[in-house]
């Protein structure tokens, strides 16, 4: 069931109850007041009625006498009666139409109250008629009972008539009251089925650039939507443009790490099967041969190690790593000189700060060593690759606050600012043309998961021919 048809069955609905709660206490009031009326009525005749008699021989004890009397009365009507009572309320003679009383109503009126009932009369066709008991006193003693009864027909037939009116009434304007709701919930709904086709045909042509409109005559609960709405896709595009860049990065790196599988795979076959058909071979080609064979294994095993590493941060989920107080100026003399020792024909230096005397074992850090050698071997290792064999490396260590931070510079060709927002993601690599890096994009975005899992940041400045400069920050121990 659409919205539209839920909003204008319920707001009818809603409105059918309010009419017939409405219809039902206007007949109620009617029926009261009408009987009230009626009451006054029937009070105000039966006065007359006592008036208009000789009744005094009432009090007599002779019942003909009284009977006699009685015939006098001259403006009886049907439904009409005069009732002689005699002591332990016994009917001694009755003028008129016999009109019954309850034995409640007869209580009622030996205390000198008058008594209104409705009762069914047989000689009226069975109708229903509101009977009013009014005592006659005589002499200080109660003598009789006049009674005017009126047929309820015309009473109920206006409430049947009151009735027909309201529920036909009340019918028409709930269909009334369906077709305004129904037109104007449409038109108020009209910018969401706009919204719908929108996004169906976003999803059937996958194009997620395209934006729901908004008008300024919308309703603010629908401005607030679409405006959600346009922020949702615009990350939702965002999210499509980062996996369409990351699923082509992927082919390539597919293709290039079976590349890169297959050459070292090849040579160590070609260097293994050479070593048992050969059996006179010198000690040189042996060694020759074994270390261009464990030459090929440790380039297998790095990449293999990176492609594990990748698996670690699969979705962004920082990883969850053993953290404790370490000094970090030894750590980073330790890894600086390792990579200088791995390097050839590249300068790597200690700046002026980690050569002091002071930092021997200072700054302490909240961190993983492990992690940080691997982070900062992973820097050094892409200052390599990009910086010419004449430029030169920088390894710096500041304090600021609360944080350490590290600086690798180096005097490479830098990165374009277009590609700086995109060099942590994985499988990216910005350098293109003559400058292409020979990893496979994913030695930034493994530091930056090892960075995010030790609570600390990883950032970036660079331009175009000058270099760049990565800095990580680390938590200080307290």
């Amino acid at each position: 069931m659409s919205l539209r048809l839920r909003l204008a069955l319920l707001l009818t609905a809603a409105l059918s109850v309010a009419l017939f709660a409405f219809g039902a206490g206007v007949q109620f009031v009617v029926d009261h007041f009408a009987r009230q009326a009626m009451t006054h009525d029937l009070a105000e005749e039966v006065q007359h009625l006592i008036a208009s008699g000789d009744l005094h021989e009432l009090d007599r004890q002779d019942p003909e006498l009284g009977a006699a009397q009685l015939a006098r009365v001259e403006l009886f009507r049907p439904g009409c009666s005069i009732t002689r009572i005699a002591n332990r309320l016994r009917r001694l003679a009755n003028l008129g139409e016999v009109l019954p009383v309850s034995e409640a109503g007869l209580h009622a009126l030996q205390r000198g109250q008058p008594w209104v009932e409705v009762a069914t009369l047989s000689e009226f066709e069975g109708d229903l008629h509101m009977i009013y008991s009014q005592p006659i006193i005589e002499n200080q003693r109660w003598v009789g009972i006049a009674q005017i009864a009126r047929s309820m027909s015309e009473h109920h037939s206006l409430l049947r008539a009151l009735r027909d009116f309201l529920f036909f009434g009340g019918g028409l304007t709930a269909l009334v009251a369906f077709g305004l709701t129904w037109g104007v919930a449409g038109r108020a709904l009209h910018p969401l089925a706009h919204m719908t086709r929108a996004i169906q045909a976003m999803g059937m042509q996958r194009d997620f650039n395209r934006r729901p409109y908004i008008e300024a005559r919308m309703p603010e609960e629908i401005k607030r939507l679409a405006s959600a709405l346009d922020t949702a896709l615009a990350e939702l595009h965002s999210a499509y443009q980062r996996a369409e860049r990351a699923l082509a990065a992927q082919r390539v790196v597919v293709a290039d790490v079976s590349h890169e599988l297959r050459t070292p795979l090849t040579t160590v076959r070609g260097n293994l099967g050479l070593l048992q058909r050969s059996e006179a071979i010198s000690d040189i080609e042996r060694d020759t041969i074994l270390r261009d064979a464990i030459d090929e294994v440790e380039r297998m095993s790095r990449l293999v190690n990176d492609l594990l590493a990748l698996a670690g941060i699969e979705g962004n989920a920082p990883r969850a790593l053993p953290l404790s107080a370490i000094p970090l100026a030894p750590l980073i003399v330790e890894v600086t000189r390792k990579a200088t020792a791995l390097t050839r024909g590249h300068a790597i230096f200690l700046d002026g700060s980690l050569r002091s005397a002071d930092l021997a074992d200072r700054p302490i850090v909240i961190g993983n060593a492990d992690a940080v050698r691997q982070v900062l071997m992973i820097l050094l290792d892409n200052a390599v690759k990009f910086t010419p064999e004449d430029g030169h490396i920088v390894v710096a260590l500041d304090i600021d606050g609360d944080r350490a931070h590290i600086h690798v510079r180096d005097t490479g060709i830098g990165i374009p600012p277009e590609d700086q927002p995109h060099i942590f993601e994985r499988f990216y690599r910005a350098a293109r043309g003559k400058h292409a890096p020979t990893g496979y994009g994913l030695g930034l975005a493994i530091a930056k998961s090892l960075v995010e899992a030790q609570g600390g940041t990883i950032r970036v400045a660079s331009a175009p021919g000058h270099g760049s400069t990565f800095t990580v920050s680390l938590r200080l121990a307290r």
